[in-house]
């Protein structure tokens, strides 16, 4: 059965903007090139906004155009909020700071992606969230909570949650591909218990399951860093989960279900590609230096006299213990880097954070 091709705009009729609660606009666009739907979103509160994950470079007309679709001024934008550094978030600063023109606009996010963010523009102010008691207050006294999602996938990752509309905009954390994208979601409960595969046998789509779950095994660094992001969402009242790719998690259900999906899985970042790296290691080491000897054998039957039969036998006998033994030494030199790595990364963050607590 083939894919079903979709014009992600066309059969969505996404070239406006898009109201999620009240007040609180999707303004995102389709990079065609790069097969990903970018989510900006847009939360405005009286006459002030903040803006979260702009965009990149080449999507700032589409997404300044939906702003300005809204009715709202973009000059009232007092804040550019990026989850985290790529350039698929905010390639976009230096477009959006030459039209805000505010003199009370900053960028918000965290100090590790704020070093990375100046390499994009050092024009705008840059706040840390840590130093911002992990919120932000509109001068109506609404709040928006930051949550730390250290390395899922970056250090400085975070997540953003209205208090108000209780939605989580979740950054990278339940993204997928563009495969059969809406903006709000098909999961729902047949997915539940359904094995992800290309194509949907219940609804004759692209799975949305199956693309979420690929995404996560490449863009995350490790089943412990989304783990560990997964336990603070559970912690969390949602009404919607709004991801930076993907499709709005609009119901209970879906949000249930792929939770506890992305739980399951076993393999994520590292270990998905040592495990994939191993399987093609092993595929190699029943035929690398067999293989070799069989060729070599071939090559050397019609060679007639003692000397090459005698020289034949010894090179086999020396081969004979190598057979085995370069993908399997590799892979034990591998591992044994990786044990004094073990306190690193999303490792060292807990124990930080429990030393802490």
């Amino acid at each position: 059965m083939e894919a079903v091709k979709l014009d992600l705009y066309k059969d969505f009729g996404y070239n406006n903007n898009t109201e999620i609660a009240n007040g609180i606009f999707w303004v995102g666009y389709a990079d065609k090139i790069a097969s990903l739907c970018c989510n900006s979103y847009l939360i405005t509160d009286h006459d002030e906004a903040v803006l979260i994950d702009s965009g990149s470079r080449d999507g700032f007309s589409s997404v300044m155009l939906k702003i300005m679709r809204t009715g709202f001024n973009p000059k009232n934008i007092i804040r550019l909020i990026y989850q985290h550094y790529d350039p698929d978030l905010c390639g976009n600063l230096p477009q959006m700071e030459s039209l805000i023109k505010n003199d009370r606009l900053a960028v918000l996010s965290h100090i590790e992606n704020n070093i990375f963010i100046d390499f994009y523009s050092t024009k705008t102010k840059k706040e840390c969230i840590s130093q911002q008691d992990f919120r932000f207050a509109f001068s109506s006294g609404r709040r928006l909570e930051f949550i730390q999602t250290p390395y899922a996938h970056t250090l400085g990752s975070f997540m953003t949650y209205d208090s108000q509309s209780k939605i989580l905009f979740s950054s990278d954390i339940f993204g997928c591909y563009d495969s059969g994208w809406g903006l709000r979601t098909n999961i729902d409960e047949s997915c539940a218990d359904c094995e992800p595969g290309k194509i949907c046998p219940i609804k004759d789509r692209p799975c949305q399951v199956s693309s979420m779950v690929d995404f996560h095994k490449r863009i995350m660094s490790s089943k412990k860093a989304l783990r560990y992001a997964l336990k603070k969402i559970d912690e969390l009242d949602i009404s919607i989960i709004a991801p930076q790719h993907g499709s709005l998690l609009h119901t209970p259900v879906s949000q249930r279900v792929c939770i506890d999906r992305l739980k399951s899985l076993s393999r994520i970042g590292i270990e998905n590609y040592i495990q994939e790296e191993q399987a093609q290691l092993n595929t190699l080491s029943s035929s690398g230096v067999e293989n070799y000897i069989r060729e070599e054998q071939m090559q050397l039957k019609p060679l007639s006299g003692l000397g090459i039969e005698n020289y034949f036998r010894e090179e086999q006998e020396q081969l004979k213990p190598l057979s085995g033994l370069g993908v399997e030494n590799y892979i034990r030199e591998e591992q044994a880097q990786m044990k004094p790595i073990s306190g690193l990364g999303i490792e060292n963050y807990i124990r930080g954070e429990q030393a802490h607590e």
